[in-house]
């Protein structure tokens, strides 16, 4: 019975003992790597994940400055072709308002509309010569001018033609020049203006605006006679 009860409580060897305590050292020592190997992959992941996020931030940075500056590099290119265009519709439209003053000043009617309106100034000033100096696309119309101021009471008129386009009256002291180029451009600038505040269907010169720019031109400031003006008409291809 003894020897049983010995059997069953049987203490084990000290061998046995140290092999346990050693499992169990190391079990231990398994852990605690385990556990460090886990806590350094997570900081390894966190430590991806950080540097990954500044990738993207940078990446969206960089991507969002160079859209911008794209955008800004555009919007230059397009307001350079708007001012462009603008300049260009701008120079084309004072073009054609020159183009437009210079159809009715070198229209045939406008210098009868002139000599009859300027009829008052010459009247009483007795047999002094009225010298005319006209441009030379003129010439073809001497005979009718002449005619046209002799039914205007003008008896003594001296009808010359020059290359320019500009018209010249004198008589006595009184001169008159009318100077087409001139005119075009100083004109141009303010029928443009008036232009841009009229709708389309108006922006025409009919009747009345004819007759306000003859009017404008009768209202010419007259004055004294000079070597230039002398000298021209001397100068004058033909009678």
């Amino acid at each position: 019975m003894l020897e049983s009860i010995r059997t069953l409580v049987d203490i084990p060897a000290a061998d046995a003992l140290l092999l346990r305590h050693e499992e169990r050292a190391a079990a231990r020592d398994r852990r605690l790597l385990m556990q460090q190997a886990r806590e350094r992959a997570k900081a390894c992941v966190a430590e991806a994940q950080q540097e990954a996020d500044q990738v993207r931030a940078s990446a969206f940075q960089d991507g969002y400055s160079q859209g911008v500056l794209q955008a800004a590099a555009d919007l230059s290119a397009l307001l350079l072709r708007s001012r462009l265009m603008a300049s260009a519709l701008q120079a084309e439209l004072a073009q054609a308002a020159r183009s437009l003053l210079g159809d009715l000043l070198m229209d045939e009617q406008l210098l009868d509309a002139l000599l009859q309106r300027w009829q008052d100034s010459w009247a009483g000033q007795g047999q002094e010569p009225l010298q005319i100096l006209l441009p030379l696309r003129c010439k073809a119309r001497q005979v009718a001018l002449k005619s046209t101021l002799k039914d205007l009471a003008v008896e003594c008129v001296d009808i010359r033609f020059h290359a320019q386009e500009r018209y010249l009256f004198r008589l006595a002291d009184q001169v008159v020049e009318l100077d087409i180029g001139a005119t075009q451009e100083r004109l141009s600038p303010r029928l443009i203006a008036q232009l841009k505040q009229l709708p389309e269907s108006v922006r025409q010169l009919d009747e009345s605006s004819r007759s306000l720019f003859i009017s404008w031109a009768a209202a010419l400031d007259k004055e004294g006679s000079s070597p230039l003006h002398v000298s021209e008409l001397d100068n004058g291809n033909d009678h």
